[in-house]
Order: structure tokens, then sequence, then C-alpha cells
């Protein structure tokens, strides 16, 4: 018997809160968990933050992918989680893992795919604005990530390095068996398939259509009742009997009419906020990268980044790292004499001996007022 790809519905899965996506964990049977990534990866779908929450303690896993890719640093993250997991992992594409998700797709113990799967790697892109410099900047960064994720395709199928950069640049889709021939797949598995019931759509006009038309319709109150004796309709029946039919169609069409309407404002609604709250995210993650490179720490950012802070707590957190630079590595900031908070400091030392000097609302006031100038 060939293998098949399992499936796992929302009804025998437990939610875990992702954005707008679907991201599921369904109960462990056998020891095995079997865990469903079928949303983006990142803010918006699944976030590595509730991904590594959900498989600690688990044991082996089934982790089943339909994804079109997503955020970087949230797939590496993922990526590595389920490399360093104690437990077996097999992970099985059953439809789509495009661009990060083709990436985390690597990291099981054994990868397989449907028959009617596909692969997708490209190069990885982003959204930037500013000038020359800021741009080029940008793409020395873009460029790093690149490399990773090169090193990544290199070090996990059977590929080359000249092969995989050939393949991203040309943004490369891969049938299932084109997947195993490169590496990207161990194995090609059956799909298996299963009765449509009303209950897995999950657009709401589909299952009310079919709810309604399993329904029994009430006969509406001008529509004659024919005695036992009566063998055919007169043709006054069958006006009537039309008339109540149109009637019923129309009423239907209305509401549904009244109900698409509806979606569609909510999802011009949904996709203008997305597309802000987005756009904030990318402008806060660049402005941390660049404080990152600015004071040498590209660590500190890509770590705050996955922790999605904010840029003003990214500042704070590097201060903390001067002060435990300053007591780990054994240096001392250079005496400042007269320290005044409502001085403007002339130095970083001057900034940092002075900040740490004060406590509460003045360490708070001083540090807002000051920190432009030193941390930028």
């Amino acid at each position: 018997m060939p293998s098949t790809i399992p499936t796992i519905s929302q009804s025998e899965a437990e939610s875990v809160k992702t954005g707008s996506g679907w991201f599921a964990l369904a109960k462990e049977t056998e020891g095995v968990a079997k865990i469903a990534i079928y949303d983006e990866i990142g803010a918006f779908g699944v976030s590595a933050k509730d991904f590594v929450e959900s498989i600690k303690g688990l044991g082996d896993l089934n982790i089943a992918i339909n994804s079109p890719g997503g955020d970087v640093l949230d797939g590496l993250a993922i990526y590595n989680a389920i490399r360093e997991h104690e437990g077996n992992v097999t992970i099985e594409v059953n439809t789509l893992a495009a661009s990060m998700a083709s990436v985390i797709a690597l990291a099981a113990d054994k990868t397989l795919i449907a028959d009617n799967g596909f692969f997708m790697i490209h190069n990885p892109w982003t959204v930037a604005g500013g000038d020359a410099d800021y741009l080029e900047k940008t793409a020395a960064e873009m460029r790093k990530f690149q490399s990773v994720l090169e090193d990544i395709y290199v070090e996990r199928t059977k590929m080359s390095i000249d092969q995989v950069r050939e393949m991203m640049t040309a943004e490369t889709w891969l049938n299932a068996q084109e997947a195993v021939e490169v590496g990207l797949a161990d194995q090609v598995i059956s799909a298996s398939r299963k009765e449509a019931k009303a209950s897995d759509f999950r657009g709401r006009i589909a299952a009310r259509i079919f709810n309604e038309a399993k329904a029994p319709r009430p006969m509406p109150a001008n529509r004659q009742t024919k005695q036992r004796g009566d063998k055919t309709m007169s043709d006054n029946d069958k006006l009537l009997d039309m008339q109540a039919k149109l009637s019923d169609a129309e009423a239907s069409t209305k509401g549904l009419n009244k109900e698409i309407a509806d979606l569609k404002a909510q999802l011009k609604a949904s996709e203008t906020e997305r597309t802000k709250a987005l756009e904030n995210v990318r402008k806060d993650a660049s402005a941390i990268i660049a404080l990152g490179n600015a004071h040498g720490q590209i660590e500190l950012a890509v770590e705050a980044i996955a922790s999605e802070v904010t840029v003003e707590q990214f500042k704070s957190q590097l201060l903390e790292a001067y002060a435990n630079w300053s007591e780990e590595d054994g240096e001392e900031v250079s005496e400042v004499v007269d320290l005044d908070a409502n001085r403007e400091p002339k130095s970083r030392d001057e900034f940092l001996a002075t900040y740490q000097s004060l406590e509460g609302r003045a360490k708070s006031d001083y540090y807002g007022k000051y920190n432009k100038n030193f941390l930028k």
C-alpha cells in the first residue's frame, strides 16, 4: 500500500492564535504530535514564538506544510527549533513549500512531498525607502540573509552552491519528482482524498448555500393545498407556484448580495489595516538593523526583531548592553567630572555615566532627552 499524506481537520485540531492565519496542533496520538502549518511565516501567520512554545515538551513530530513562505528571521527561528528538537521530526509538503517554507521543510529528519506538491526557492526580498546610501546598506544586509539561506540549501540537499544560486536567482518551481532529485525531499508519497463536507468550507457564503440547498422550504401562505382527489394543477395553481418560487429566490439572492457586499467591505478594511501594520513592522525592523550595525550589535538586533520589540525598547537594550560590557570586560567609563543631568553631554562616556548615576523618573527623562544624540 503506498504511503499517503495524513490530514488534520480543524475539528480535531487545537487552534493556536497566529494573526489571521491558521497554525494547528492536533492531539498527540501514538506518541506523535501532528502539526499543520497552513499560512505564511511571520507575524501575520505562523510566528516563531507561537511555534516554539507549542512544541516544547513534545516527542516525535509530524508537520504538514502548505505555505507560501514569509519572514526570513521567523523562518530561521522555526528551522532551528525543529533541528534542535529531541524527538524525531517528519515534514510532509502536502501542497506547497515556497520561499522560507522550503527552508523549514529541510529541517526535518525526513522530508516527504505529495505527488501533486511543489517546492519554490528564490532570493529573499524586502521593501525599502531612503537615500542611495541607505538602499546600498539594505542591499548588503539582504545579501547576508541570502548567503545564510544558500548555505542551508547546500548543506541539506544534493545541490552545489552554484546550482543553488542559479535556481534562487531564477525563482525556481519544482514538482515532487524534481524536488526529490535535487534533494529537497526524500520521498514522493500519494495525496489521500476524503469526502468533502460543508463544515470543511472556510467561506461563509459557500457553507450557507450548501445548507440552504438541503433544508426543506416551508409552503408559502398563498400556495393552495390540493385535495386528495386532485391529480393535476390548474393554470392558476401553476402560476401561484411559480410566483412563490420566484419570491423565494429573490429573497435569498438579496440576502446573499448584502452579505457579499459586507464581506467585501470587511476584507478591504482588513487588507488596509494589515498593509499599514506590515509597513510599520518593516520600518521598525529596518531601524533596529541600522542601530545594530552602527553599534556593532547586529546579533542583538536580530534577536530584538524576533522578539517583536519596538525601536525605543531596542535602544534601552543597547544601553543595558553598554553597561554589561563595562562590567564584564572590566572596562571603566572615562571619568567624567561634575555630572549634571541638566547639561547636554559632550560625549558618549558622559552620557552613559550620567545615565547610570540617575534613578527613576530623572533617569527616564534624561534618556528621552539625549539618547538620540548617541544612539543613532
